[in-house]
């Protein structure tokens, strides 16, 4: 009854357990996943180097701890803050593996989002004032030598658009005059 995605695998990684949550976060079945390799959560983002890491770990009866990103059965992604612990028997021999995954896509969307807005606005999907004046600035100090032209386009009578059409309406304006741009 666990809030986690939770899933037991043999020594060769086989799953053999998957609880209520695991088929809820993933989208596959408990008779789906019993019998194949946790591979089928694969984002392929993973690098090479991050899984042997993980799997010289809990070979070596260590506990792993990271992030994956993952994909569900329909393909959609999901982040899970993985815990991997090897299960060993009375003689002290690794026989399984538990795998428990917080599910945090949720934070790690909205911590893309705010990436996003702190460098693009969030309407026209055009860099904002800050992050345009950074790339300015770089960009003169790189072509110290050169000339270049700036434009700077004031939309006029904008702020009675606003007040006599609506928000709506200015925000439907502004995302076509940055579609026009960007496609000229």
């Amino acid at each position: 009854q666990s809030i986690n995605n939770i899933f037991i695998t043999d020594i060769e990684g086989n799953i053999e357990y998957v609880n209520p949550m695991f088929e809820k976060i993933t989208g596959w079945t408990k008779e789906e996943a019993i019998g194949k390799n946790p591979r089928i959560l694969s984002s392929g983002e993973t690098t090479r180097a991050e899984y042997e890491e993980l799997w010289n770990t809990i070979l070596s009866g260590k506990t792993w701890r990271g992030l994956f990103k993952n994909k569900r059965k329909d393909g959609r992604p999901y982040w899970g803050n993985a815990v991997i612990s090897p299960i060993k028997n009375e003689k002290g021999e690794i026989t399984h593996f538990l795998a428990i995954q917080e599910d945090i896509t949720e934070k790690k969307m909205a911590e893309e989002r705010a990436q996003y807005l702190a460098s693009y606005d969030g309407l026209t999907g055009l860099l904002n004032r800050a992050r345009f004046m950074e790339l300015i600035n770089k960009w003169i100090h790189a072509h110290a030598d050169n000339q270049g032209i700036l434009l700077l386009i004031d939309i006029d009578g904008f702020k009675l658009i606003n007040d006599t059409y609506g928000h709506g309406v200015g925000d439907e304006l502004l995302r076509h005059m940055a579609g026009f741009l960007q496609n000229t």
